[in-house]
């Protein structure tokens, strides 16, 4: 009985410790003191800030440039002879003045040439004495013994006038023998200083001899060049012509010697005649009068030539302007606003000017509103701030403005929510106009009245990203995504360039499985029937066009968006036209694209749909020529480019088939932008005289194509890619474009090919890349088999951008070449096996 009582014990046992730990564990949860839970304090941080206040700022531009006299000589006598005394100032940094002897030359042989002078004078007197007494005496004897009029040999006259003579001649040596002799004195012209001396006592000196180098001390020049953006700030004397008075800008020269810095102050009195051509600057000259007078303080040195010197030139005013800290600037346009609830707010503004110092602020701000001028590591637009270091009477006028009634409060909030972006956020464009500048001639006296006004400052309103984004915006196509922006110019990858390499891409990675190619035995060619080029995969499933007349049905629908090609890639010289069905009849209806630029930068944009429409306005007036505006129902399109160098421009206008994508003819016009009518003129007439000469080919046998010709291959001329890492042509080209345009009109020149646009079918692609170093320039070139994927030349042309026409002659004449071996090769590759060694020697470097 024990042992089932302590068996039973042992198995209740367990259970009772867990039951009491339980009801303890409970009692204890039950019982358990409250928890006092503790909201976390975040303190904001604090930061300075800068209220901002309306004000006139004074404007200023500095500069520097080197101390050089506004008048120097040399000091030349005009007698020869030997130096016998100079002036003890006569030394490299003497100073004189004005009538000073400097030097003296022997005056010996010049003496005695004026006594000389002198006695022949006293002679020549002696006989005038004589002349005129016996001329007398000849009067009187013929006035007693003679009659009717006397000759005035008789009467002696004409000795009596050389007489005269002789004495103006004599008085005229003596003067300038005098005058010779006061030469032998070399006396100063002005005030200065000697600069360098050539001569000293018992030198002979010539006539022309430079005894010394002097220069004038009454005043100072400095030339100082000043940026074409920096021109706007200040009232420069543009030097107008037939204007006498005119402004003259205050500036103060600051200078370092003997380790202390000191000031002289001077005027912008005249601006040099010229533009420097190399740095672009307008050099302004101020004037320091008497630079080597003692000045206010006596340890101030002499303003002196060759002296390196700092100017701080004095400029307009700007009226109702913010001038910040340069710390408070976040970025190049923004900073960051203490709201009335101590929240950060980002701010764009319209910056006027930049220093080291300080930010003038022409609009984006109002006045009493708060910028932070302390760093922080990383704000956000709505975080809470606490003003650090703030000034009491600025915590009081915030205090007053909170304790305002709700309605005056919310008075400011809502006037900054309407007001316009030149106020707050994103300044207008119309901001610049916003800020006054006060030229400085109105606050000065002297200036002249109606000096020119400071041109309008560009506004920068929207950052450059935005500008971007928006200008893409504008640019993309109706049916383009919101987030897709198009590009302009050259792209990594053109759009109709990567589907072309798409559709091609197949058979590129299908090469290996390819059965090898097999060539025909040979046989006699009289017996032979005529090859015909074998026609691509993709093509054998297309059923023949067919075009009605006059009018046919649009090859895409018409609410497709057009295809956009680059024009180089379908420019080319007359060639043959792709065959046609021969039940087609042609229809000639023309359509006229616009003429693209192929320039980087925009030139003339109204040139190009200008010969558009002078091209359009001739053919109109053409007989048996019908002109679309739409392409899809046109039989030919006239497409173009043009590159403009200055005033000279390149036209090229081509005549496309619209059926296949051949380019039929192509012309390059030369003309220039000043006779505009001229170049227009050029370009119809050229456009018409291909055009006719394209209807009568394609007129001139069934399908368009001479009877027994050979259907020519389709090759299409990719755009080049500039593989160059950001570095800028030195041409105003596109470097890509022009070299597939040279390439795509020399090709032309071949019978075998046709050009067609890279949209296209094609059986062979010229395409490569382009490098440039400064102006070397590397074009690679590739001749790419499509149908196959190989690469069957690959060709270097180096050259400069300098001789960019000769660059595009040599890769053009390399690629023809090359087209022309490997249609070759493949002629002989349909024939039979190869029997001339230089069609082996070409099959062996294909492979």
């Amino acid at each position: 009985m024990k042992r089932v009582l302590l068996r039973t014990i042992r198995a209740l046992l367990p259970l009772i410790i867990v039951a009491a730990a339980a009801f303890a564990a409970v009692t204890m949860i039950m019982n358990r003191p409250p928890v006092e839970t503790l909201t976390p304090v975040i303190e904001p941080p604090g930061v300075r800030v800068h209220e901002v206040s309306l004000q006139d700022a004074s404007l200023s531009v500095t500069s520097q440039g080197t101390v050089q006299p506004r008048t120097e000589s040399q000091l030349v006598p005009e007698i020869a002879g030997r130096v016998t005394w100079v002036a003890p100032s006569f030394a490299e940094g003497g100073f004189f003045e004005a009538g000073d002897v400097l030097v003296e030359i022997d005056p010996f042989d010049y003496e005695q040439a004026l006594v000389g002078a002198r006695s022949q004078l006293a002679q020549a007197r002696l006989r005038l004495a004589q002349e005129e007494a016996e001329a007398e005496v000849a009067q009187r004897e013929w006035n007693t013994l003679g009659s009717g009029d006397p000759r005035e040999l008789a009467l002696r006259k004409p000795q009596l006038e050389d007489a005269r003579a002789s004495v103006a001649a004599a008085e005229a040596a003596v003067e300038r023998a005098t005058r010779d002799l006061q030469r032998a004195e070399i006396v100063a012209p002005y005030a200065g200083r000697v600069r360098t001396k050539n001569v000293d006592i018992g030198q002979y000196v010539r006539v022309g001899d430079a005894l010394a180098t002097v220069y004038a001390v009454d005043v100072a020049e400095i030339r100082l060049p000043l940026p074409d953006d920096e021109l706007a700030y200040l009232d420069l004397p543009l030097s107008y012509r037939g204007v006498q008075q005119q402004v003259r800008p205050l500036v103060t020269l600051h200078a370092t010697f003997a380790g202390e810095t000191h000031a002289w102050d001077g005027l912008i009195v005249r601006t040099e005649s010229e533009i420097d051509s190399v740095s672009r600057m307008v050099h302004a000259i101020a004037e320091v009068p008497d630079p080597y007078a003692p000045g206010p303080n006596p340890n101030r040195p002499p303003l002196a030539v060759g002296m390196y010197v700092e100017a701080e030139i004095n400029g307009r005013t700007a009226r109702d302007v913010a001038v910040l800290p340069r710390q408070a600037l976040r970025g190049r346009d923004q900073v960051l606003v203490v709201t009335p609830d101590d929240r950060l707010s980002f701010r764009t503004i319209a910056v006027l000017r930049t220093s080291t110092e300080s930010v003038i602020v022409r609009s984006g701000l109002q006045a009493g509103e708060l910028v932070v001028i302390s760093p922080l590591d990383t704000p956000t637009d709505g975080m809470r701030v606490q003003l650090a270091d703030a000034d009491p009477g600025l915590l009081e006028r915030r205090a007053a403005a909170a304790a305002a009634p709700p309605s005056q409060a919310a008075a400011p909030a809502a006037q900054r929510i309407d007001a316009p972006a030149s106020q707050v956020g994103a300044p207008a464009a119309t901001a610049a106009s916003d800020v006054p500048i006060e030229p400085a001639a109105a606050r000065r006296a002297e200036a002249a009245p109606g000096a020119p006004p400071v041109p309008a400052e560009p506004a920068a309103a929207v950052r450059p990203g935005a500008a971007r984004a928006v200008a893409a915006t504008e640019q993309a196509p109706p049916g383009a995504p919101g987030g897709e922006a198009t590009t302009a110019g050259r792209a990594d990858q053109p759009q109709w360039l990567a589907s072309l390499l798409a559709e091609r891409r197949p058979a590129a990675e299908n090469l290996r499985s390819r059965p090898p190619r097999t060539r025909p035995a040979p046989e006699n060619p009289r017996s032979r029937p005529p090859r015909t080029r074998p026609v691509p995969e993709n093509l054998r499933s297309r059923p023949p066009r067919t075009r009605p007349a006059p009018a046919r049905p649009a090859r895409r629908p018409p609410d497709a968006e057009p295809v956009s090609r680059p024009a180089a890639t379908v420019a080319a010289a007359p060639r043959r036209p792709a065959p046609r069905t021969p039940d087609a009849a042609p229809a000639n209806v023309v359509a006229v694209a616009s003429f693209a630029s192929l320039n980087r930068a925009t030139g003339d944009a109204e040139l190009g749909p200008a010969l558009s429409r002078a091209v359009a306005a001739r053919l109109a007036s053409s007989d048996g020529i019908a002109v679309s505006e739409n392409e899809s129902d046109a039989t030919y399109v006239v497409r173009g480019g043009l590159q403009q160098v200055g005033p000279l421009v390149r036209v090229t206008a081509r005549i496309v088939d619209t059926a296949n994508g051949a380019v039929l003819h192509a012309a390059k016009i030369d003309g220039s932008t000043a006779d505009r009518p001229a170049l227009e003129a050029d370009v119809a007439a050229a456009v018409i005289e291909h055009l006719t000469a394209s209807l009568g080919s394609t007129a001139s046998a069934p399908g368009g194509m001479a009877a027994g010709a050979t259907t020519p291959s389709a090759l299409a001329v990719l755009p080049f890619d500039d593989l160059s890492a950001g570095s800028a042509s030195a041409l105003d080209v596109e470097l890509g474009s022009v070299i597939a345009e040279a390439i795509a009109e020399r090709l032309s020149t071949l019978a075998a090919v046709a050009v067609v646009t890279p949209g296209d079918e094609a059986a062979w692609a010229v395409g490569g890349g382009i490098q440039r170093i400064g102006t070397m320039v590397r074009v690679t070139a590739r001749l790419t088999d499509v149908r196959s994927g190989a690469v069957v030349t690959a060709v270097k042309v180096d050259g400069t951008v300098e001789a960019l026409a000769d660059l595009q002659s040599r890769v053009a004449a390399v690629m023809t070449e090359s087209v022309r071996e490997a249609l070759a090769g493949e002629s002989v590759a349909r024939s039979g096996p190869a029997t001339d060694p230089a069609t082996r020697r070409r099959e062996g470097r294909r492979s």
